[in-house]
């Protein structure tokens, strides 16, 4: 059985990002010869990522790799989604034979695609079980998962990647990501059900009705991570959570896109709080749990878009962005070199003229001042 020791065993290495570095990249972004606050949101992001590369001049990423965690959910057969068991399996086809949405959108980004089964259903369905009506996970699928994430992140790493962005494809993937951020934060049924893949009213209801089940019984456990991952959670949830710790402690930074990387992101935070400072959500969605999650970890996503296309298709956007920021960051004109704030000669628009009063010329800085360029993170 997974343990919660097992777990702060995988996180033992996570460290800070480096603050020194964020705070020259803060100093640079201040510099710019731009408006006051012209950098927007691409000023966290580029502070963001020179503090995970502790370099407040890192190059934009470029090693980069997209994971698409595939696996289904026991709650699937309570007709919780709008999408059958099989979509899965059909669509896992399309990444192994590169005709994927994922693939459109990563080849022209140079990032390499790569597919994990977790626990893609077969004719019988998937290993995990619905969890309205008994534990979602038994010991030996909860142990084997950990152990995935884990070897995962190892694998990544040791190939030098700049950037992780982990995206998901499943079927209850979002009934089970309402189940683990309900049991995790104590929310109400109402607070973390939504629609996930476009159910309709009928769905949407016994969607709320396993949700409700799996609280109640989720709620007379233990609040520990393996707890709550063995009441409500899932093969891929379990996967995801070991590989963000692990990645945390690696220092390979990760972009998370969908409802299943997010709660696994709340109970890797549980673990390792730190670990947060290594992750990057790419999209707000339109899922509440998701929502809650950010809100809670202080995490402002880099788009608001309204996708939900899953397979790390919203990440790899985010990506672009991220490129653009440190770009911007690292590439961009400043103020120091054609604004210099210690002119030796006198500038003309100083000085008065014979026989005019002092003060009466134009005065000096009417220029751009000297000001804060952008909000702070």
């Amino acid at each position: 059985m997974t343990t919660p020791a097992d777990l702060q065993e995988i996180a033992r290495d996570v460290r800070p990002t480096g603050r020194a570095a964020e705070q020259r990249a803060r100093q640079g972004l201040e510099d710019l010869l731009l408006p006051v606050g012209a950098t927007g949101s691409l000023h966290r992001l580029a502070v963001w990522w020179a503090g995970v590369r502790r370099d407040a001049e890192a190059a934009a990423p470029t090693a980069v790799t997209a994971l698409v965690l595939a696996g289904d959910h026991g709650i699937a057969v309570r007709g919780v989604s709008a999408s059958p068991l099989g979509h899965t399996a059909v669509t896992t086809r399309t990444l192994r034979e590169g005709t994927s949405a994922t693939h459109a959108v990563a080849a022209g980004l140079g990032v390499a695609v790569r597919t994990e089964l977790a626990d893609v259903a077969g004719p019988a369905g998937p290993r995990a079980q619905p969890f309205d009506v008994g534990d979602a996970l038994d010991e030996a699928l909860l142990a084997e998962s950990v152990a995935r994430g884990v070897a995962l992140a190892d694998e990544l790493a040791d190939e030098g990647l700049d950037l992780l962005v982990l995206g998901e494809l499943n079927v209850g993937g979002s009934t089970t990501a309402a189940a683990v951020v309900g049991a995790a934060q104590r929310r109400r049924v109402l607070e973390v059900v939504g629609r996930g893949s476009g159910v309709d009213d009928t769905a949407w209801m016994r969607k709320a009705a396993a949700v409700r089940e799996g609280l109640r019984r989720a709620r007379t456990r233990p609040r520990d991570v393996p707890s709550i991952l063995a009441a409500v959670g899932s093969a891929d949830v379990a996967t995801a959570t070991a590989l963000l710790l692990r990645c945390a402690a690696r220092g390979l930074p990760v972009v998370l896109d969908g409802p299943v990387t997010t709660a696994a992101a709340v109970l890797a935070h549980r673990v390792s709080p730190t670990s947060r400072q290594w992750w990057l959500f790419a999209e707000r969605g339109d899922e509440p749990a998701v929502h809650l999650v950010q809100d809670a970890l202080g995490m402002q996503p880099v788009h608001d878009l309204g996708t939900r296309t899953g397979l790390a298709v919203p990440g790899l956007l985010a990506l672009g962005t991220l490129r653009a920021a440190v770009a911007l960051a690292t590439g961009s004109a400043t103020r120091a070199t054609y604004w210099p704030t210690d002119r030796t000669e006198p500038d003309p628009s100083d000085q008065t003229e014979p026989g005019e009063p002092a003060g009466t010329g134009e005065p000096a800085g009417t220029g751009e001042p000297d000001a804060d360029l952008g909000p702070r993170p």
